[in-house]
């Protein structure tokens, strides 16, 4: 049997969507079968410097792993930045282990008004949904870059959200 790894990161930075210009502050994972998607964070100490190393190092062993992967725009965003902050890290790279990008699939089967996580849980009335930011977005991550840890324990409920909403999403489009 396969093991799946689902998995979702959220980023930080002067622009978060890109590695030399933003880090890595925490990373929702859950493996198949598990009942919980789990939180690596980044540490007090290495958030007051944007060190996201240690953190990656945790992950990578996760990663590494894996017989498949899942992640929601994840061939797009997620893998792609793990792996640039990796190299600037000076860390080895995760494999390119298969992965099922749940955005991409979702795009090639059905024509929705949109692919987003939160679209698509509405749309398919799916059970786990992504968690509304609400008044917490962009303030935490505002807060998150000036070393709140309480603003990174509130993201990490919403990024374990998106693990949860992300493979629900998963097994519904694999027919």
């Amino acid at each position: 049997m396969n093991k799946i790894l689902f998995w979702d990161i959220e980023s930080a930075g002067v622009n978060a969507l890109k590695s030399d210009l933003g880090f890595c502050l925490m990373v929702g994972y859950k493996w198949q079968g598990d009942k919980e998607a789990s939180i690596l964070t980044i540490k007090k100490k290495d958030l007051k410097t944007f060190n996201d190393g240690p953190l990656l190092t945790e992950f990578s062993r996760i990663y590494n792993e894996a017989d498949l992967t899942v992640a929601h725009f994840g061939s797009v965003f997620d893998r792609r930045f793990i792996q640039g902050r990796l190299m600037i890290n000076k860390l080895p790279p995760i494999p390119f282990t298969k992965m099922r990008d749940t955005c991409m699939i979702a795009r090639s089967v059905a024509n929705y008004s949109s692919n987003r996580l939160n679209t698509l849980g509405n749309t398919l009335s799916l059970t786990n949904k992504k968690i509304e930011k609400g008044n917490g977005w962009p303030t935490w991550w505002f807060r998150a870059m000036q070393g709140d840890m309480g603003a990174i324990d509130e993201m990490a409920i919403y990024c374990k959200g998106d693990v949860n909403a992300l493979e629900e999403l998963y097994y519904r489009l694999l027919p």
